[in-house]
């Protein structure tokens, strides 16, 4: 199956990221996260579509287990690498 592994931000959460996945594209699960009562809307980072997306994203939780702040939501001023293009 294929799917995007996606990470999204919110201005109302400075320095978390969401790392997810879904089968939807990600400025579409973007936008029903903006219907959880949030102040400012979520904005998609980075994505990649990929094979076996719920694998990748639980690869992607592991890599990054040590910045884990709660569910899919991880510190994100202690990720360098993802300021690089």
């Amino acid at each position: 199956m294929k799917g995007w592994v996606y990470i999204i931000t919110n201005e109302a959460m400075p320095n978390l990221l969401k790392v997810g996945f879904s089968t939807k594209d990600p400025e579409s699960r973007a936008n029903e996260l903006d219907n959880t009562g949030v102040p400012h809307r979520y904005v998609v980072e980075y994505n990649a579509l990929v094979n076996e997306p719920r694998n990748v994203e639980q690869q992607a939780h592991v890599l990054f287990k040590a910045y884990h702040e709660n569910k899919e939501w991880f510190r994100s001023h202690d990720y360098p690498q993802l300021n690089q293009s």
